[in-house]
């Protein structure tokens, strides 16, 4: 797994990722985005300290309140008009817009170098996962974290980083 949206959509594709991510999304309002970013940088060795991932949001809240939400917006309520055609426009103009703001997240990290891990990449990804949960000040559905950390830890099962 390379850069942070090969990571993501290699991930996202395994078992139970994508319906944990939207319950994180739509239960606790986490940005999908973030959670696996955090993945990706643990995935490389590398943690978040809590005004890192603050920094990290922050670069990238304009463009996911203005141009992400909105398009999911659209989308979402299309699915009852029955406009499909445009349903699907929008659905590949929202998917192309998270690419742009997952590009904006790598380029800071290869800019903004994180501490190293210091604990083994499954615990690692839970605390990166509780210090976002801590900074959007809502807990994230338990499952689903589970969900996402037992991906994580197949994912380097399967393909150790280095």
């Amino acid at each position: 797994m390379g850069g942070l949206w090969e990571f993501s959509l290699a991930i996202y594709a395994m078992p139970g990722v994508a319906p944990a991510c939207l319950r994180c999304q739509d239960e606790s309002g986490a940005d999908v985005n973030m959670l696996l970013f955090l993945l990706w940088q643990t995935r490389r060795g590398k943690r978040l300290t809590n005004d890192e991932i603050k920094i990290a949001d922050r670069l990238i809240s304009g463009w996911r309140s203005e141009i992400v939400h909105p398009l999911r917006k659209a989308r979402r309520a299309l699915k009852t008009m029955g406009e499909e055609a445009l349903r699907a426009r929008i659905a590949a103009a929202e998917l192309e817009a998270e690419r742009l703001q997952q590009e904006r997240l790598a380029a800071w990290a290869e800019e903004n170098p994180a501490q190293g891990v210091g604990m083994p990449p499954g615990a690692a990804a839970r605390a990166s996962l509780e210090a976002y949960s801590g900074m959007i000040e809502k807990p994230l559905p338990a499952e689903a974290v589970e969900a996402l950390l037992a991906a994580f830890v197949e994912a380097n099962r399967k393909q150790p980083h280095g």
